[in-house]
């Protein structure tokens, strides 16, 4: 699904589900630039520090927050970040609790499995489509 707009002029871009559980994906667009990510940090073309990964996380959180709310179960959502258009990807993190891939990678999250049941994976996609679920999220 994509866009979900959040209550605050914030949106999640997409919001993956499936068996593998929820990935809450921000997309970031720097068309023919080097991107370096770090635990905390992002740099495109050694500029300076963005906070892409901890924004990634804290969306994460508001999306399972919803979602556990509506769906009345504990619901995984992992934040990944894609980086389109770029030159070079280079990921140093040795911590980092988000999933970073280019637009062509996020393909690897397809063939995950064994976090949600059918049954689970029905019911959270339809809370999460409805857009009166992210009103005040």
């Amino acid at each position: 699904m994509h866009p979900i707009p959040l209550a605050d002029k914030v949106d999640v871009d997409h919001l993956l589900v499936g068996p593998g559980g929820v990935f809450s994906i921000n997309t970031k667009h720097h068309h023919k630039k080097a991107v370096w990510v770090g635990d905390d940090s992002v740099k495109v073309n050694h500029g300076k520090p963005a906070p892409y990964a901890r924004k990634s996380r804290a969306e994460a959180k508001r999306v399972a927050r919803v979602l556990e709310h509506y769906c009345g179960f504990p619901v995984p959502v992992e934040p990944v970040l894609v980086f389109v258009g770029v030159t070079d990807l280079k990921v140093v993190a040795t911590q980092l609790s988000v999933r970073v891939y280019r637009e062509r990678e996020v393909a690897a999250l397809a063939p995950l499995s064994g976090v949600l049941t059918v049954e689970q994976v029905e019911q959270v996609y339809g809370v999460a489509r409805h857009r009166q679920a992210w009103s005040q999220a």
